[in-house]
Order: C-alpha cells, then sequence, then structure tokens
C-alpha cells in the first residue's frame, strides 16, 4: 500500500529502487500493491549518464526496512536493479 512520505516519517525505510522512466514507476507500484507491501515514493532529482553526468529526474522508492530485502528480491525477479541494501 502506497503512503505518503510524511506519514512514513517515524518508520524505518530504505531505498529499494530508482525508477528513471515512468511507466517502470507505475509497472513497480502495481507490483508492490499487488504483493500488499508498504511504501513510499516521492519524484527527485539524481545525477546520472552514460557518456557524462547530468540532473534526471525519478522516482524513488522506498520500503518499510522489514521488507526492503524482499522487495529487492521481488524487484530482481521482475527485471529491475535495486538500489544494494546498506551496509
Amino acid at each position: 500500500m502506497k503512503h505518503k512520505m510524511e506519514d512514513l516519517a517515524d518508520r524505518d525505510l530504505e531505498l529499494v529502487l530508482v525508477a528513471t522512466k515512468l511507466k517502470h514507476a507505475t509497472a513497480v507500484e502495481e507490483l508492490f500493491d499487488k504483493e500488499g507491501l508498504e511504501y513510499g515514493l516521492e519524484v527527485d532529482q539524481f545525477r546520472g549518464g552514460l557518456l557524462g553526468l547530468s540532473n534526471r529526474t525519478g522516482v524513488f522508492f522506498y520500503a518499510l526496512a522489514g521488507q526492503a530485502d524482499f522487495c529487492r528480491s521481488l524487484l530482481k525477479q521482475n527485471g529491475y536493479k535495486p538500489v544494494p541494501a546498506p551496509k
């Protein structure tokens, strides 16, 4: 279930994905909702690029810390490259 980020402010969250395409963000929302996961997302800018760094916009997906590993596994199974777990 998607939550507003401010509603999750007191929860322990982990960044699990930065979706750089709207169609991927929409598909991941559907995937997480289908699985009954609690998550938040926000649109933000990041620096990236293959031939040179530039500012880009992406959808940042945050999962509850207790569900983050499952989310990463689910993302991999569905062809996405999740953000690695913090060390």
